[in-house]
């Protein structure tokens, strides 16, 4: 039974909204097959505005701590680097050797145009798994990588939102973790309009909805690594893209940069969360949060102080819309209304 919100100070995390951070070397570093010029096939030009015909995800529930915690990463067999460790098996028993090591580690797979009928090719990746978790990387939104050496990408939003629909459905109810387009935020104001970085968001938040409907999917955005953009900037833009309903954030999917740089980058934001009481400690349905930036002179006590100032604010608000009648509470996901509901 739910009681009143109480105040917790969340973990340090970028955006500070209940989210995890994941390092994805994990992820390998696989672009999408190019062509003999080292280019993506042409595709058409993509298309911005007009009216969505793919019906809306809902919210899904707010995630709660690890959903990696005691996960077996599955490793395909059958992944670019067994396959080249294979093939070299007779004639450079050395490198095959080498090139096996990497094999023998979790990498993701990658998902887009290349992917041909994506519903049934994620299924079957998921029936190989047999019960351990798949890494799934989609890649495929309009103006991907602003036209460079990954470019291609779907032509029309309502394309794509089908497209991670169909991802989805592939993974049904099994369990897999999927990063959220890789580039698309760092690249986010390199050759995008208002209107298409209005659009991006917009997709980016959907297929987070999308795949976040199964509890057993953890969902990371992309968020580039620490050379691209600064930590601020990167943290309005994955708020943007809906980091609240993700599992968290992902840094140097497909880039070379030191752990600690990532991690460093990863937390420069920190802050407060407000929650319902349950039997868990710090477990309770999110009402409310707030960020907090991690200055470069910040002590423990100094940023403490800036939190705390937050939870003054925050708390107070939680319950003021707890005593309106304005916080609805299905499952993990709190709603707050407009206005208090009739009587």
């Amino acid at each position: 039974m739910n009681k009143l919100p109480v105040g917790s100070v969340a973990r340090s995390m970028l955006a500070c909204l209940g989210a995890g951070l994941l390092f994805t070397s994990l992820s390998g570093c696989a672009p999408p097959p190019a062509t003999a010029s080292g280019s993506q096939a042409a595709v058409e030009a993509p298309e911005v505005g007009g009216v969505s015909t793919v019906p809306e995800a809902p919210a899904p529930p707010k995630a709660q701590g690890n959903p990696m915690a005691g996960a077996k990463l599955w490793v395909n067999p059958e992944s670019q680097a067994a396959q080249k460790a294979k093939q070299l098996t007779g004639s450079d028993p050395a490198k095959a050797a080498l090139i096996q090591k990497l094999a023998a580690q979790p990498s993701g797979n990658w998902l887009g145009e290349w992917s041909g009928d994506v519903e049934s090719y994620v299924r079957g990746l998921m029936g190989k798994a047999a019960g351990q978790t798949p890494v799934f990387v989609v890649y495929n939104l309009p103006y991907r990588d602003c036209g460079n050496y990954s470019k291609g990408g779907l032509a029309k939003a309502d394309a794509y939102r089908r497209w991670i629909r169909d991802v989805a459905a592939g993974i049904g109810d099994g369990a897999a973790t999927v990063i959220v387009e890789p580039d698309a935020l760092g690249l986010l104001d390199k050759c995008l309009n208002a209107e298409q970085q209005a659009e991006r968001l917009s997709l980016i938040k959907d297929a987070v909805r999308v795949l976040r409907q199964n509890p057993k999917v953890a969902a990371y955005i992309d968020a580039g690594h620490p050379h691209w953009v600064p930590a601020q900037t990167m943290a309005q833009r994955l708020q943007k893209a809906g980091i609240e309903d993700a599992s968290g954030f992902a840094l140097n999917t497909s880039n070379y940069v030191a752990t600690d740089e990532n991690l460093s980058y990863g937390v420069k934001l920190s802050g407060c969360t407000v929650h319902f009481a349950d039997n868990q400690y710090d477990h309770g349905p999110i009402i409310l949060q707030r960020t907090v930036p991690v200055l470069d002179d910040d002590t423990p006590e100094t940023l403490a102080a800036r939190i705390f100032e937050q939870e003054c604010e925050a708390y107070p608000e939680a319950i003021r819309l707890f005593a309106e009648g304005r916080l609805q509470v299905a499952g993990r996901r709190v709603r707050i209304l407009d206005r208090s509901p009739r009587r």
